[in-house]
């Protein structure tokens, strides 16, 4: 590892010292970080670059979802105030947000054709007040039932017009021209019941919310009873019906279909990205009827063809977002019905006016386990037989003749999507359930019940048993105990449980686990739970607890799941509880109906964990300093240090990016905030208060409606009245929906939630500390305190354009959208599948003099987005009374300014040179990057307190190179007068070149030519009378045209004394065993040859195994090993491989600095104990199945014995820390001789 101390703060590709520091082992913890690393690809002229991000698109497998409808009928009760005698107040009203198929920001009249039609905006507490019109938000909590909610959450609500129960009822109410939602079916003796038939407004509310004309006798309530379909008011009846869609007054949940708008729920935003299946019960009364029914086979909701039985299942959705009636043909058929399908199911049931009215619940989740584990229905058949006849099937399927779920046509058993699609288990229904103890080996009283029996592998009993045993029966119930309505016995917690931990198909390869979301909708407001000091007799809770727990590291390396954390089950901390009726917190995956705003935010929280890599990363991990270069973690590390994730996924509508932070702590890393959810929830509706700035025309300015004007000629808009009018675009980047609807050519791209943010993808997050210590030749101490008080700010570059600026908080303090940025902005705006690169670079940060006075800089690229290099003025940034200004933004450096700059990949460098005039001048290094105009390479030294227009040999300098394609570059101080005076850099070509500056001149030249394009920057050591210069090979712009699985590249240590040029033939040889030494969890270890260097050599080649490559940054840690990130995108056979990771492999190479080969100590703690010892292997490469991110990042741990740490993103999207031997000699006492003392 190299230490640096540097007056150019955060350079890490600058050397200047060679001294290492010693260490004062604590008990305290620390993290020490060291040339961190960003992400930053290269190419030649003519560089092919792939316009997608290259990692983590399109290998992830979509989850197959069972949705378990336990529609019993108070899952169709009343959404709010389910029991007593429900009565709005105005308190109630002013304080709560009401939401259902009415828009509560609406103000409705009731149209003649028998609908609520939107005609208005509410006051701002949803009130609406006259002669006509009703409040939407008072309608929601009048009408609305919980299955409502659930519907909307889901599919965007149940299509209909009319009280008709035929298909023309449901047709009339989706339609090209018009779109309406009907609330579920209320029967007053069933559903009814659960607070639905009779609901009363009081006299201080009634006024906000329905017509004047029934209050004129100002009642001291006003009573509304439900009925059917409809709603009645005094002698009014109105059927609930309720426009939705409407031209000029869409919802929230409308999106944008090729000729309509529609509205839409999660199962449409995943539809690629999920399979689903559905299951009900038969709609016989009583507890005659055993067991649940498939309703659904598992597809995609876009249609397919079952592997077994060559049933063709229809899309559910057409081109125009209609639904479609009976896309399940054959099913139907076979149950003489005319519905078919997972949504019209999901939406449609009870629609005939009748209701389950006992639930075996236990068993609707056993048909469900039963289907996915490929059990046939025969062997229930006695069982779970239908015992009510054709009125049973609620005129949609019963599916018997089941076929494997987890297999499509064109798979197998064997093939990679069937094996890594997850599973889960949605259920919803109550917890006063009756009679579902028919379940495999269950016994909950003295002998058997009425069990299948030809399934041993469920043991539901000892499942539960686990379950009572672990949480004790004071805390939970006895095993035998009724905590349901009748005969029920929390056999569903133990299936759940035994789903979740154990593998429900060794058919298949890998592992298939059974996660499980469990919704209840609270009958009669009862959780059979009633806080501390009470029993929790809520078997949904344990099922919910036990079944859908969050996978831990050792699960994830092939050991036991269970639960070993608190974090795995709930999000509420220890002591804590987030419902009072659950003392010790509440399950992540437990969600209440009759609290709709929090089941909605549950059930999207599902879907998001359902969804596999949710943030694939392609970059390195910013990892954030406090002041100096230790970060102590002796306060369990929160808020002292931190990491960065960035990330991008394509949406329903486009693409959207994401920077994660997590808190560094002692024992891992937690979540603290995410960027797209700060941002859309302080700019969605407040876009004019950002504060972001631009260059338009050669002139700063602030980015917003009013330059629109300023700002036309740079944005290159069309004549469309909406897409060409530069104000409506400069608010759509900002964050405004207004114009925001996604259909091409007329408005803009549709944003689903927190997706504001463009594609992070090249652009590692990096971080401005305020300063310790002055630039020397612009040092002022009153200065240096000025901006020591400064908060540290974080900065990287995003595809909307902009570079952002945001605090520890997440909070955006500045933004800039570079010139070139501009014109790009309307395809950003634009529906459209594809991605494309605006401003992608990493910047840099640090202290640089701007006109003779000490300024805090960030200096950026557009890196794949264009030819571009601009700085801002930081200094103030971080205060917390910053305000932003033209001054905030000092220069942009453009392909206008010097034609030979081409797309400016990689990240600057900060320093200073010593001029003509031998005054020091602040400067970025750049390398002039891939398809230049004249096919030639450059390296820019350019000055960051330039004064005037950019002119050669006055405030920027050229170094001329080979052909075009250079990488990244790392400069030298020499002669350890803190000043730049030599820098090497390769190019695609396979040249190093070492450049020189004297005297005000830079002179370059070729030290080694190769056959492998260079990417990522060497770095280099003074050794002796020579320097040690390490790099590697590999280009990796676009996975077809550099994804070569037969390539072959090098890693290199050139022993470069005075430039002179150093021939391959000069180098020793060392290569890759490719038998393994040692291999577990993290994955399989390989050792280097052990060649000798002779007098002859002039450094070494080391050959990478075949097919993987590096664009990431050599490292040379503690002057002792030679570190390099390599990948490739071929996946390996290697025993401990997943099945399930992305394709490809990513592995670090650690080799001896001095030859190339096996380092004599030990790098790898190979038997995982902590310690670096004779027990490990010897090893010099770790190999991990899974393509994560290109790059990584390095750190120093004193924990409190020293380890250095690796960090990147693995395939998954996770991040992944790698320890490695940080050699460092522990003291002790030893016996000098033997020679007794006297």
């Amino acid at each position: 590892m190299i230490w640096f101390s540097l007056p150019h703060y955060g350079n890490k590709n600058m050397e200047t010292s060679t001294r290492a520091p010693s260490f004062s082992l604590r008990s305290t913890v620390y993290y020490t970080v060291a040339a961190l690393t960003a992400f930053s690809l290269q190419s030649s002229y003519a560089t092919e670059f792939s316009q997608t991000p290259i990692v983590g698109v399109g290998n992830t497998y979509p989850a197959n979802v069972v949705l378990a409808l336990s529609v019993e009928y108070p899952t169709a009760g009343a959404a709010y105030e389910p029991s007593g005698t429900p009565t709005l107040n105005l308190d109630k009203f002013t304080k709560n947000n009401y939401i259902g198929y009415f828009d509560p920001a609406k103000c409705y009249s009731y149209n003649p054709g028998g609908y609520f039609e939107p005609v208005s905006n509410a006051a701002s507490d949803g009130s609406c007040t006259g002669s006509t019109l009703f409040s939407g938000k008072g309608l929601n909590w009048l009408t609305m039932s919980a299955i409502d909610i659930y519907r909307q959450a889901m599919t965007g609500g149940n299509r209909a017009r009319g009280t008709g129960q035929d298909n023309s009822a449901y047709q009339n109410g989706d339609s090209l021209l018009f779109t309406s939602l009907r609330r579920a079916y209320v029967n007053p003796n069933t559903n009814g019941a659960i607070g639905l038939a009779t609901r009363y407004l009081s006299s201080n509310v009634y006024n906000r919310i329905i017509p004047s004309k029934y209050y004129t006798n100002s009642p001291s309530t006003v009573r509304v009873t439900n009925n059917g379909f409809q709603m009645t008011i005094g002698s009014d009846t109105f059927n609930v019906v309720v426009q939705v869609c409407k031209s000029g007054m869409l919802e929230a949940n409308c999106s944008a279909y090729d000729n309509v708008y529609k509205p839409t729920g999660l199962m449409q935003e995943n539809i690629n990205k999920m399979r689903f299946s559905a299951l009900g019960y038969l709609n016989v009364a009583g507890n005659n009827q055993q067991g649940g029914a498939l309703r659904a086979r598992m597809k995609s909701l876009l249609g397919e063809t079952t592997a077994e039985k060559n049933i063709e299942l229809g899309a559910e959705i057409d081109a125009n977002g209609l639904f479609v009636t009976n896309p399940d043909t054959e099913d139907a058929r076979e149950s003489a019905v005319t519905n078919s399908g997972v949504i019209n199911y999901l939406n449609k049931f009870g629609d005939s006016g009748t209701y389950k009215t006992n639930d075996p619940a236990a068993e609707l989740y056993y048909t469900g386990l039963r289907y996915l584990r490929k059990k046939n229905f025969e062997g229930i058949r006695s069982v779970y037989r239908n015992t009510g006849g054709q009125a049973a099937l609620d005129n949609f399927p019963m599916i018997t003749d089941w076929n494997d779920p987890l297999i499509k046509k064109g798979e197998t058993v064997t093939s990679k999507a069937a094996m890594c699609r997850p599973n889960y288990m949605m259920y919803i229904g109550d917890i006063n359930t009756h009679y579902d103890n028919s379940v495999p080996n269950f016994k909950y009283v003295s002998g058997d019940n009425s069990a299948p029996t030809d399934d041993s592998e469920v043991n539901t009993q000892q499942a539960l048993k686990d379950i009572l045993q672990i949480e004790g029966t004071t805390k939970s119930f006895s095993f035998g105990d009724n905590i349901g309505a009748s005969l029920s016995h929390g056999a569903i917690a133990g299936l759940a449980y035994w789903a979740r931990t154990n593998d429900i198909r060794t058919d298949l390869g890998g592992r298939q686990f059974l996660h499980t979301m469990m919704i209840d909708t609270n009958e009669n407001g009862n959780f059979r739970s009633s806080g501390a000091g009470t029993k929790n007799q809520n078997s949904f809770y344990w099922a919910a607890k036990y079944g859908g727990f969050d996978s831990d590291k050792v699960e994830e390396e092939g050991g036991m799941p269970a639960i070993r954390e608190r974090a795995q089950w709930t999000s509420d901390a220890a002591g804590q509880t987030s419902l009072g009726a659950f003392a010790d917190g509440v399950p992540k995956t437990y969600a209440v109906a009759n609290n709709p705003e929090n089941m909605t935010a549950a059930l999207k929280s599902a879907f998001l964990a359902m969804q596999g890599v949710e943030s694939p990363s392609q970059t390195a991990v910013g990892v954030s300093l406090n002041s100096g270069t230790v970060i102590d973690l002796s306060d369990n590390g929160t808020g002292k240090a931190m990491l960065f994730q960035s990330s991008y996924k394509k949406n329903s509508s486009g693409w959207q990016g994401d920077v994660i932070a997590y808190n560094v702590e002692t024992n891992g890393f937690t979540e603290k905030w995410k960027l797209s959810n700060i941002l859309w929830n302080a700019y969605r509706t407040n876009f004019s208060n950002r504060k972001v700035w631009t260059t338009g025309g050669g002139q700063v300015m602030q980015f917003n409606a009013g330059n629109a004007t300023s700002l036309s000629s740079s944005l290159q808009l069309g004549t469309n009245s909406v897409t060409g009018n530069p104000a409506n675009l400069i608010n759509y980047v900002l964050g405004s929906g207004n114009n925001e609807t996604g259909r091409s050519g007329e408005t803009f791209r549709a944003r689903p939630e927190n997706s504001l943010l463009g594609t992070v993808v090249n652009s590692t997050v990096n971080v401005l500390t305020p300063p310790s210590a002055a630039p020397s030749q612009c040092a002022n101490q009153t200065r240096l305190e000025t901006l020591k008080k400064r908060q540290n700010v974080y900065a990287f570059a995003a595809n909307d354009g902009m570079l952002h600026i945001v605090d520890s908080n997440g909070q955006e303090k500045f933004a800039y959208i570079p010139s070139t940025a501009l014109p790009k902005l309307k395809d950003y705006a634009k529906a459209s599948d594809e991605h494309i690169y605006i401003n992608d670079g990493s910047p840099a940060v640090g202290e640089a003099c701007v006109h003779d006075q000490q300024t805090s800089v960030i200096v950026g690229t557009t890196g794949r987005g264009g030819e571009a290099v601009y700085a801002i003025d930081a200094s103030n940034i971080g205060n917390t009374d910053f305000t932003p200004a033209n001054s905030n933004v000092l220069w942009e450096f453009t392909k206008q300014d010097d034609s030979d700059l081409g797309l400016t990949v990689h990240t600057p460098i900060l320093g200073e040179v010593k001029g003509t005039d031998n005054k020091l001048k602040s400067v970025a290094v750049v390398s002039s990057g891939y398809n230049t105009q004249s096919n030639n390479g450059y390296l820019y030294v350019l000055q960051i307190g330039k004064t005037g227009a950019w002119a050669q040999n006055n405030n920027y300098w050229k170094i001329r190179l080979g052909a075009a394609g250079v990488g990244a570059p790392k400069v030298i101080d020499t002669d350890k007068d803190g000043t730049i005076d030599r820098i090497y850099v390769g190019d695609e070509a396979g040249k190093l070149w070492r450049a020189d500056y004297s005297n005000g001149t830079w002179s370059a030249k070729a030290i080694f030519s190769g056959s492998r394009p260079i990417t990522g920057a060497p770095d280099a050591v003074q050794t002796g009378d020579y320097y040690t210069v390490i790099f590697n090979t590999g280009r990796y712009f676009d996975p077809i045209a550099d994804g070569s699985t037969t390539q072959q590249n090098y890693a290199y240590g050139l022993f470069d004394k005075d430039g002179t040029a150093i021939a391959e033939s000069a180098l020793l040889n060392q290569s890759m065993g490719t038998t393994a030494t040692a291999s577990n969890s993290a994955g399989t270890y390989y050792e280097a040859s052990k060649n000798q260097l002779s007098g002859s050599h002039k450094g070494w080649r080391l050959s990478l195994p075949q097919g993987f490559m590096s664009v990431d940054d050599a490292y040379i840690r503690r002057r002792k090993t030679a570190q390099f990130y390599i990948f490739s995108n071929q996946s390996s056979n290697a025993v401990n491989s997943n099945v399930c990771t992305t394709d490809g492999q990513t592995g670090v190479i650690e080799v001896d600095l001095r030859n190339g080969g096996l380092y004599p100590q030990k790098i790898f703690d190979t038997d995982r104990n902590e310690k670096y010892d004779d027990r490990d292997a010897s090893a010099s490469m770790l190999v991990s199945d899974g393509l994560g991110s290109l790059k990584r990042s390095n750190a120093t741990v004193v924990a409190p014995e020293t380890v250095d740490k690796l960090f990147s993103v693995d395939a998954s999207g996770k991040l992944k820390e790698i320890d490695l031997n940080a050699f460092v000699i522990k003291k002790s006492i030893r016996r000098l001789s033997w020679r007794e003392l006297f």
